[in-house]
């Protein structure tokens, strides 16, 4: 049984709890994904038998993985049974966690709150009128190829400083074929104009997008449910852990050079969290009033390849994180379609 219950700022909790026998049957799952990050002498990784995980793993570990793999396996279908169109990511707490019980679980999610838009068709066509034509300039042109014409001065020199005002060589037919699939220094010169033009035309696009949807969430009132706020203050944080740890460098000793506690963080990163979840409440909202939606088979295909690469990913999140990104992408091309 579980217990449904309407919380303040649009948002909705769910208590209850899962029969043991249910919630051990993700034992070997569990143990499974356990057994792909564990190292251990004589093993190769992700090759570890079970009974060998279970014997080098705490048995809190393995019921938090449990947990984790049970949760996410009945999220959908709790939601499906309650009728609950939850959006973004839910916050979940374990309540109850022991050998031989229940997992006790408590579920808080946001639902859509009443949101009032301004005339978005009008914004999305004074932005559009605004736009900027790209264009690719002879300095362009002339920057690209000092570029190229160095980097065959440097292969000629082989190691050698080039002086400073010494004269670069031209680009000949030979070379630039060296660089991939061109005919000639002509087809080589047309083509790096082609790709300059087309990075230049994305990032005009993607600066028009981002005005638009500025000054639709500028103009939009609504009240943006905290759990929203909290989910997209995460994903900011795990993007620049990414980062820093693509580096080489650790998350912890990054922020304690920088003198910053996890919450002085969060309130830094508050206010782009809060936008973000404007942003993806506004996205909702529209596609609602315009019906617009997304095909169930390509979310599920691209849920797949996710999965596929990515083989810890959750299913349930990989599902939100593709379904938010391709109604977005719907969404904006409505909105640039308004001409």
């Amino acid at each position: 049984m579980f217990e449904i219950k309407k919380l303040p700022n649009s948002e909705v909790e769910i208590k209850g709890e899962i029969p043991f026998e249910e919630f051990a049957l993700a034992k070997d799952a569990a143990l499974k994904h356990l057994g792909e990050h564990l190292e251990l002498d004589g093993f190769r990784k992700g090759h570890i038998p079970a009974n060998v995980v279970e014997k080098n793993v705490s048995p809190m570990a393995i019921l938090e993985e449990m947990a984790q793999l049970t949760l996410s396996k009945n999220y959908g279908k709790i939601m499906d049974e309650h009728k609950i169109n939850a959006i973004g990511y839910p916050r979940i707490n374990i309540t109850k966690l022991a050998e031989g019980n229940p997992l006790g679980f408590t579920i808080t999610v946001a639902v859509l709150p009443e949101i009032k838009l301004p005339d978005y068709t009008k914004i999305a066509k004074e932005a559009i009128a605004k736009r900027e034509v790209p264009e690719v300039t002879d300095e362009d042109m002339a920057k690209a190829l000092t570029e190229v014409k160095t980097m065959k001065a440097k292969e000629v020199a082989k190691g050698a400083e080039l002086a400073p005002d010494a004269p670069l060589p031209d680009l000949d037919d030979e070379y630039v074929k060296k660089l991939g699939d061109f005919k000639d220094v002509a087809d080589f010169t047309e083509k790096v104009r082609t790709n300059m033009l087309a990075d230049k035309q994305w990032k005009a696009n993607e600066k028009n997008r981002l005005q638009m949807i500025e000054k639709i969430i500028e103009e939009s009132e609504m009240s943006v449910p905290e759990v929203l706020i909290e989910a997209e203050t995460e994903k900011i944080k795990y993007k620049i852990k990414s980062d820093i740890e693509n580096m080489g460098l650790k998350y912890e000793d990054y922020m304690k050079h920088l003198g910053k506690t996890p919450e002085d963080m969060k309130k830094e990163w508050r206010t782009d969290a809060e936008k973000r979840a404007k942003l993806q409440l506004i996205v909702i909202e529209i596609a609602k009033a315009e019906k617009l939606s997304v095909p169930a088979e390509k979310i599920e295909a691209e849920v797949k390849k996710i999965t596929e690469i990515y083989k810890d990913a959750d299913p349930t999140n990989a599902k939100h994180y593709i379904e938010s990104v391709l109604l977005n992408e719907e969404v904006f091309k409505f909105l640039e379609a308004q001409k």
